[in-house]
């Protein structure tokens, strides 16, 4: 990934959402060469702790812009405790999405196994219409639904290569 262009860097909290984003990264519409996936951190809080120092990333390269994967463990308030985190300057730049429970129930909810052909299907249809049989409307991923459509507006003219 080149950080005088246009950039995605994502952070998972686990081995199973890292291997879902790797899978991801496999979709044939996907421009690979603008992402960059950290070591995943071991937990949502060690994600949430990460917040400063990619905001200072963020801060001396104007493109980039950073994807934080979490589990919501089925909590209502970890989405608004995540973000009050992130710079009011820096907003636009930084994401927060991940399945309601975990990636094992996401995995369930699909029934795509294993997690890389999971991840292959979520940015297959990233690009498509959130229609009724989109995954991305699916129970574990519904609760994203408007970060979603601001990540992909945010970010999908250099993160989509065409077919």
């Amino acid at each position: 990934m080149n950080r005088y262009r246009d950039g995605l860097m994502i952070v998972t909290e686990d081995e199973a959402l890292h291997s879902i984003i790797n899978g991801c990264l496999l979709g044939e519409s996907i421009n690979k060469f603008a992402c960059k996936v950290e070591p995943y951190a071991h937990g949502w809080k060690n994600v949430e702790d990460k917040i400063e120092y990619y905001s200072r990333k963020l801060e001396k390269f104007p493109l980039l812009r950073v994807l934080f994967i979490i589990d919501f463990d089925q909590s209502n308030k970890r989405f608004d405790s995540f973000v009050s985190n992130f710079k009011p300057n820096l907003q636009d730049r930084m994401f927060l999405l991940g399945p309601w429970k975990d990636a094992e129930a996401l995995k369930e909810c699909l029934g795509v196994s294993p997690f890389e052909e999971l991840g292959k299907k979520l940015a297959e249809e990233c690009q498509q219409d959130t229609a009724p049989d989109n995954s991305w409307t699916c129970e574990q991923l519904k609760h994203n639904s408007v970060e979603f459509e601001r990540f992909k507006r945010l970010v999908g003219h250099f993160l989509h290569q065409p077919n």
